[in-house]
């Protein structure tokens, strides 16, 4: 049997088994290539009705934020949060649900409003696909989630923090963002964008988002074709890897940045009332 997406299912039947405000259990049946009877569990945020197994979409549930700093040298927003279910504090990019009607842009500058106190502007540079909607962790939930990628002003609060959430606001430069992977938690997706961001330049913060071959070959003053010289070429020199601004490149950093605040960690721990 085919499914929405024209692909094989092998879900033979599908029962919610909690009734919780937030995320729910569900238990699927289905038949092995052996024949024999299987169970399978999962998580989701979503309806019934909505459940992406029987939707088949990939439309986003919600967004993490990629959001540099508007100075000479940008720093990367990073929150550094409690988080129940490893009892510990986590380094992760600010995250949230898209509500109703929001757009991930929108969705973005409500919750970096939110957590942070900062003022976000999207920048929709780049390719499309880097931004589109992409699978958390399909073992065990159906939860899609996308990128949105853009740059902060103003200074630094957690004064719209919930009481139950735990968050300290860091602005990191290079230095401390690989003193986090280093030596801290963080998520995976986090970790990877932090790598980008360790790769960016102050000139153009998000050229990595432009990765069609043709541009990048332009914005390092090569041929198409010549990736294999350039690597051999660069295979030791560190400065290799840094993409020069190209021709109508929108990245500028503004002579006059506005305020974000001199230091680079702020803590905003709220109280929690309910432990």
């Amino acid at each position: 049997m085919k499914n929405e997406s024209g692909h094989e299912t092998h879900i033979l039947s599908a029962e919610r088994q909690t009734d919780n405000p937030f995320l729910n259990m569900y238990h699927l049946t289905f038949k092995d290539r052996a024949g024999r009877d299987g169970n399978y569990y999962f998580c989701t945020r979503n309806d019934d009705a909505d459940l992406k197994i029987r939707t088949h979409d990939r439309k986003p549930d919600g967004i993490c934020i990629y959001a540099v700093t508007k100075e000479p040298s940008p720093r990367l927003v990073l929150v550094h949060e409690y988080r129940f279910p490893i009892d510990d504090y986590i380094f992760s990019l600010p995250a949230g649900l898209i509500d109703p009607g929001e757009t991930p842009g929108e969705a973005a500058a409500r919750e970096m409003e939110e957590e942070t106190g900062l003022t976000f502007t999207e920048y929709t540079g780049g390719e499309a696909f880097c931004r589109g909607s992409f699978f958390l962790a399909p073992g065990f939930s159906d939860e899609p989630g996308c990128a949105v990628f853009g740059t902060v002003s103003g200074t630094p609060s957690g004064k719209d923090n919930e009481s139950s959430e735990f968050i300290e606001i860091h602005l990191a430069d290079k230095k401390e963002v690989r003193r986090i992977l280093s030596e801290e938690r963080t998520s995976v997706r986090t970790a990877f964008l932090m790598w980008n961001y360790l790769n960016s330049s102050a000139e153009a913060p998000f050229r990595f988002l432009d990765c069609r071959e043709d541009t990048y070959n332009r914005s390092c003053g090569r041929e198409p074709g010549a990736e294999k010289s350039h690597a051999r070429s660069t295979a030791h020199d560190p400065k290799g890897s840094e993409l020069a601004a190209g021709p109508g490149s929108t990245n500028v950093i503004p002579k006059d940045p506005p305020s974000i605040g001199k230091q680079g960690i702020h803590p905003f721990a709220a109280a929690s009332s309910g432990g």
